[in-house]
């Protein structure tokens, strides 16, 4: 399972849609097997979905993310499809 975290230094990243950075951890039998820092570069709401389905992400946490995102075919809000899932702390 891949788990990505909106992330700018060390901390949650507020909102999904302008983070510039995700922290893609890589977990198996239920422990972090590793982690790496990507780069989004200038990507929007769209696109940030697009980028995290391109690296396998399955689970995606952030801080906060709007109802434009939520309505991607690829982001449910704590979904149980085996589509990226949002889950909102």
């Amino acid at each position: 399972m891949k788990i990505a975290v909106t992330y700018e230094d060390g901390n949650i990243y507020g909102h999904f849609g302008h983070t510039q950075q995700f922290k893609i951890y890589t977990v198996e039998q239920g422990s972090v097997v590793s982690s790496e820092v990507v780069p989004t570069g200038d990507s929007g709401h769209g696109a940030l979905a697009g980028f995290l389905k391109e690296r396998g992400v399955d689970t995606l946490i952030c801080g906060g993310i709007g109802g434009g995102a939520l309505e991607l075919n690829c982001i449910r809000e704590q979904s149980d499809l085996p589509m990226m899932q949002c889950r909102h702390f």
